[in-house]
C-alpha cells in the first residue's frame, strides 16, 4: 500500500546514500539500547499508519526476548527483519539486482519473493537480513554461506512475508541454520540456504 501512495517506490531494509526511506531505523542487541524497547523507531516508520498504529504485529508473540533497563524487564519491540536486496544492497552483492520499485519485482515474481522473515533474537541487530548468494549461480552448493540467521520459533521455522501479501511458516531442514551462532557462516550444502537465495533476489 506504501508503494502505491508513493510513486511505485519501495521502502528500503537499511540505511542508504539514495536518500530513500527505509521502513524502519534502530539497531536490537541486549543492552539498555532505547531501540530494544521504546516503540519510538516504529512510531517514525513510513509504515506505521499503514499497520493500523499497532506495535503489537512488529514482534511476534513466540519472541519472548527483552531487555533490563534500570532494574526493570523491557520486552524489545521487534523481531522481523526486510530482504537486504530491498533497496540499495550492490556493496552486499554487486552482481545480483536490488528491488526500489514494485514494478521491478519480477525475477523472482513477487510471488516468490520474500520481503520479511522472523528474525532470531540473538542476532537480530539490524532491520535487514542478508542472505549470501555465494555459490548460487554457479550451482555450486559447497560454497554456501548463512549470511544471517533466521528465526525459528514455529516448530523449527520461520514465518515469511512475500510481495504479492501473503505469508508463509518454513520449516528449516540443517541444524546449522538453528543452532546458536558462533559468527561461522560456511554452511556447505545446506538446503535451507538454497530455499533462501531462490527467494531473495536473482542475477542481474
Amino acid at each position: 500500500m506504501w508503494s502505491d501512495d508513493n510513486q511505485d517506490r519501495l521502502l528500503y531494509s537499511a540505511q542508504n546514500t539514495d536518500g530513500a526511506l527505509v521502513w524502519v531505523t534502530g539497531t536490537l542487541d541486549y543492552s539498555a539500547n532505547k531501540s530494544n524497547w521504546s516503540p519510538s523507531n516504529i512510531m517514525n516508520s513510513p509504515m506505521w499508519f499503514y499497520c493500523g498504529t499497532n506495535l503489537s504485529i512488529w514482534k511476534c508473540p513466540s519472541d519472548q526476548s527483552y531487555v533490563v533497563v534500570n532494574g526493570v524487564p523491557k520486552s524489545r519491540v521487534r523481531s522481523f527483519s526486510m530482504n537486504t536486496y530491498f533497496g540499495n544492497a550492490l556493496s552486499f552483492a554487486p552482481a545480483y539486482r536490488s528491488y526500489k520499485r514494485f514494478s521491478e519485482i519480477d525475477d523472482p515474481p513477487p510471488s516468490r519473493l520474500f520481503v520479511f522473515l522472523d528474525r532470531r533474537d540473538d542476532v537480530i541487530g539490524y532491520p535487514d537480513f542478508f542472505v549470501d548468494m555465494t555459490g548460487y549461480s554457479l550451482r555450486n552448493p559447497a560454497q554456501y554461506n548463512l549470511g544471517d540467521y533466521p528465526g525459528a520459533y514455529h516448530d523449527g521455522g520461520a514465518g515469511f512475508s512475500y510481495a504479492d501479501g501473503r505469508g508463509e511458516l518454513h520449516r528449516w531442514l540443517d541444524r546449522r541454520t538453528t543452532t546458536p551462532s558462533s559468527f561461522v557462516t560456511a554452511s556447505p550444502n545446506n538446503p535451507d540456504v538454497a530455499w533462501l537465495q531462490d527467494r531473495a533476489t536473482r542475477r542481474k
